[in-house]
């Protein structure tokens, strides 16, 4: 991901795993978020896929995030879980197979959390890109990185 950034802006964001490096992170994901018309076909396959209550939302919804943005972001989701590992020794990634109902079964996910809590960072990141693309501004990445750090379990103090 480095050499994709570098190859836009040049150096200037520094992917070091530190949560500073989160803003600029952001900022460049930003200006690359791209959106593109829902197709006939998009549609019909996104109305399919929920119940008829839902319908009218989807509809309103005209446009989706191109596959490359989608990459992008996926890309950046695992940078932002790793900021978390790297940060907090606590913290680490695993999956959940069962029940098959749990929202990200079979996905990636961050464990350690206070409260048996679980974090995707797939779906804060697309969360976080719908957000700007819908014209909500943010700190993006680093709010998220503050908002989730208040659940992360005190390190246990170690005594000789």
């Amino acid at each position: 991901m480095q050499k994709c950034i570098d190859a836009d802006v040049n150096g200037t964001v520094q992917l070091t795993r530190g949560k500073d490096s989160l803003r600029p992170l952001w900022s460049w994901l930003v200006a690359n978020i791209q959106l593109q018309e829902l197709t006939e076909s998009d549609l019909k396959e996104s109305l399919d896929a929920v119940p008829k209550w839902l319908h009218e939302y989807i509809v309103a919804g005209k446009y989706k995030l191109t596959t490359e943005s989608l990459s992008i972001g996926m890309d950046v989701a695992i940078y932002l879980g790793e900021v978390f590992v790297h940060e907090f020794p606590q913290i680490y990634w695993g999956f959940f197979t069962k029940p098959k109902s749990r929202v990200s079964v079979n996905e990636p996910v961050l464990l350690g959390f206070e409260n048996g809590l679980d974090m995707n960072p797939r779906r804060i990141v697309d969360t976080l890109m719908w957000q700007c693309a819908n014209g909500k501004s943010s700190e993006g990445l680093y709010e998220a990185f503050e908002i989730w750090s208040k659940f992360v379990p005190a390190q246990p103090s170690k005594t000789n």
